[in-house]
């Protein structure tokens, strides 16, 4: 067998039957394109060459108005002038205003529970006069502003940010 393999005539056996396949699957190709032509397709009319012949005396005049000759092109439309350095616009800086920290802090604590001496504030406990480190801003110009307690009375608490007193709604009562 090893011997078979080796000689020429393997290979011409090997050449035969892959030129044998190609020959069956061409053939099954054929049969599958003349089942898809006789497949009934929605054609396009044909148009017949009776088509409508136009006279002259049918058409409408049209008139052309000549073009405007165009200006002579000047410095500024060249396209080395928009790339010059030119007089530069100065821009006046716009200095954006102060942010109401008062405002932000407000949004950013919510008062979970009330006790004599303090308030639950973001799960943490802060007691009258405590600062509130985790919710301290930094502004623009660096400087830290840390919120403080100030004072509890009637169920409504007193903060100081930076020079604001801000008095909170009415606070949780303890269940």
């Amino acid at each position: 067998m090893r011997t078979f393999l080796k000689s020429g005539n393997a290979k011409l056996y090997l050449y035969l039957c892959i030129l044998a396949v190609m020959a069956v699957l061409w053939r099954i190709g054929e049969a599958i394109n003349i089942q898809l032509g006789t497949l009934p397709v929605k054609v396009a009319p044909k148009a017949g060459n009776n088509a409508a012949v136009l006279s002259e005396k049918s058409f409408y005049p049209v008139w052309v108005k000549q073009a405007v000759a165009r200006a002579p092109v000047t410095d500024e439309g060249q396209v080395d002038s928009l790339f010059k350095r030119g007089e530069e616009k100065v821009v006046d800086k716009v200095i954006p205003t102060e942010p109401d920290y008062g405002q932000m802090f407000r949004q950013a604590i919510q008062i979970d529970g009330m006790a004599d001496d303090g308030l639950f504030i973001n799960g943490h406990f802060y007691t009258v006069g405590a600062k509130l480190e985790e919710l301290a801003v930094t502004t623009a110009a660096g400087k830290r502003i840390v919120p403080r307690l100030a004072s509890l009375a009637n169920g409504k608490a007193t903060f100081e940010v930076g020079t604001q007193k801000i008095t909170t709604v009415q606070a949780k009562e303890p269940s």
